[in-house]
């Protein structure tokens, strides 16, 4: 009977095992379960971050194409408006100073062309012999030393030499006037010889 007994025992602990086993595996069930519906949450959301971020990027992707193209319209429209400079009328002022210079320099005291002065007024003819209806106004200028009226002369005579000068290279006399300011019209200010030199002029105008 004991051996019987003993049987009876391992069965009822076997069964007694059961229940035991069964929570057991339930747990690993219900693990898998929410171990699937995290996986399936963490897959959900790449997805839709993916899709989020291609959007994103596509729209970007707009932006910059249309930007860039807003630029190329606008840049040109610049260049063509800077390749067509506007033209510098023949004979004008403008015309003037860009192909001869307005201007000729003096020595102190000296109403003498300068032998490095003659190049711009040989230029300065042949300017008038292209333009031939241009008519000029001869300023004579002087530096800040001296009398006023002393300077006046003195603006006078440099304007004289340059009318001469222009004269004997075949200028029509009627074509050019003369006027002095003496030191009243500066072209630098300053009390120095740089400005001095800069002052001792002759300067010419289109009338």
């Amino acid at each position: 009977m004991a051996p019987s007994g003993g049987k009876a025992s391992d069965t009822c602990r076997l069964r007694g095992d059961l229940p035991g086993s069964a929570t057991a595996a339930g747990d690993r069930n219900q693990g898998d379960e929410d171990h699937t519906m995290s996986s399936w949450k963490i897959l959900t959301v790449a997805v839709l971050a993916v899709f989020l971020t291609a959007g994103c990027a596509q729209r970007a992707d707009e932006a910059a194409t249309s930007a860039s193209s807003s630029a190329s319209s606008s840049g040109g429209s610049s260049s063509g408006a800077s390749a067509a400079p506007a033209q510098v009328e023949a004979g004008s002022q403008e015309d003037l100073v860009v192909s001869v210079g307005d201007r000729v320099f003096f020595d102190f005291d000296s109403s003498a062309i300068r032998a490095d002065q003659e190049l711009a007024l040989d230029r300065l003819i042949a300017w008038l012999d292209t333009n031939s209806s241009a008519r000029l106004l001869l300023e004579g200028h002087a530096d800040e030393r001296g009398t006023t009226e002393y300077n006046l002369s003195l603006g006078e005579r440099r304007a004289n030499s340059v009318r001469e000068y222009l004269i004997a290279g075949g200028v029509a006399g009627a074509r050019l006037q003369t006027v002095s300011y003496g030191e009243e019209r500066a072209a630098v200010l300053g009390s120095n010889e740089n400005s001095w030199a800069q002052n001792r002029r002759s300067q010419f105008r289109v009338r």
